[in-house]
């Protein structure tokens, strides 16, 4: 027999590891573009948004992965078409330069296969 107990705890942890992360970035993607115009820590759907100094620990607003990374983000609405994304090719530039295009919910979805 199934103890009711271990299958409630099983139940309430299996809501928190799927339904907390969506909620998560819900709300971070709410504060995030929270905003009219583009800042260096906000900007609306569609649209950079660039951090022009390094993440220090004074810094609350937004969870950075690398504290020695200066980021560049945007939450991107692809519900109603695709969008490009470039940057044009300047050789005056010496910084270096990673892409990572991520899906909020894809590491949620997929966990556990």
């Amino acid at each position: 027999m199934i103890d009711p107990i271990a299958a409630q705890a099983q139940t309430l942890e299996e809501a928190y590891v799927f339904a907390y992360p969506p909620v998560l970035l819900a709300l971070i993607r709410e504060t995030v573009t929270n905003a009219e115009i583009p800042t260096h820590e906000k900007a609306p759907i569609n649209q950079l948004f660039h951090a022009r100094v390094l993440a220090a620990p004074e810094i609350a607003s937004l969870t950075r992965p690398n504290v020695d990374t200066v980021y560049s983000q945007a939450y991107l609405g692809l519900r109603e078409q695709p969008m490009l994304f470039w940057r044009s090719c300047n050789t005056e530039s010496q910084g270096r330069y990673d892409y990572k295009l991520l899906a909020s919910l894809a590491s949620v979805l997929l966990a556990g296969r």
